[in-house]
């Protein structure tokens, strides 16, 4: 075997020799050695005596290339780290959050990092959390509307979707914009469409009570009297008569006046 010389402290180029490392299947000597700028690697003992090895090639970098201190989203370059085998840059940097670690130089310039991660987290955080509401009155009502009109398994959807009730295209898609058009859905009411034969919009739709809804909905007569048109329901309330007697009155043709003024022998009992 050849007889070792020790390359320990001795400086080749800006390879500083270490310590031995080991022998290969032909004594070739290996040497862990330390380049100026910090990267340290293995180097055939031969390669630095004549000179073939003199860095790990951090020489060859171009004052161009060089990003310390610049800033690529969140991150700020803070130097240097190391080439690996294939002469790929990484470089030292630091998050706007504080976090430290060492990226490739390329993932920074391309974009594909812009954060030691926080960045991403952030913006996962928000898709979930857009509105904050998603737990609001206002929210479920949204949310009923668009299951009524959109989804076939839901027990109103017969009378909704199956039916042609749409939903403007700035409500199906946003929370936000049916809350700006709507407002926060208020205590004891329900969101209702003012013309049932027609869809979700907001022209069309109020917050009202469930007696004002029920009114509403279409199996309800409506008459016209003196220039007024209201459900059969409304003009019984306001001429004191029971609404199955009007229905009655109504269906057998009764003129209108009539069958709204004339009092009615049948009288209601009061539940006690």
């Amino acid at each position: 075997m050849i007889k070792l010389t020790d390359l320990t402290n001795q400086k080749f180029g800006k390879w500083t020799v270490i310590k031995f490392n080991h022998r290969d299947k032909n004594s070739n000597a290996y040497w862990l050695v330390r380049c100026d700028c910090g990267t340290e690697k293995t180097v055939i003992g031969d390669s630095l005596k004549n000179g073939r090895s003199k860095s790990c090639g951090c020489q060859y970098i171009k004052s161009f290339l060089d990003i310390t201190g610049k800033s690529f989203g969140r991150l700020i370059v803070i130097g240097l780290s190391h080439r690996n085998k294939n002469n790929d840059l990484y470089w030292n940097v630091r998050c706007q959050c504080g976090t430290e670690k060492t990226v490739l130089g390329n993932s920074l310039k391309n974009g594909s990092i812009q954060s030691c991660g926080c960045l991403v987290k952030e913006k996962i955080k928000k898709l979930r959390y857009k509105h904050g509401m998603s737990r609001s009155a206002t929210y479920l009502a949204w949310r009923g509307m668009k299951s009524r009109c959109l989804n076939p398994k839901h027990r109103a959807y017969h009378r909704y979707g199956r039916k042609g009730v749409i939903i403007c295209d700035e409500w199906i898609n946003s929370f936000e914009s049916f809350y700006n058009d709507m407002g926060e859905k208020p205590k004891g009411l329900t969101l209702d469409r003012i013309n049932g034969n027609k869809g979700y919009f907001k022209e069309n739709c109020r917050w009202a009570t469930y007696k004002q809804q029920a009114r509403n909905m279409k199996c309800n007569r409506i008459i016209e009297y003196k220039g007024e048109r209201k459900t059969l329901a409304e003009y019984a309330e306001k001429f004191g008569l029971n609404p199955t007697t009007l229905l009655y009155r109504i269906k057998a043709n009764w003129p209108i006046e009539k069958a709204l003024t004339k009092p009615s022998q049948c009288k209601i009992k009061k539940k006690k």
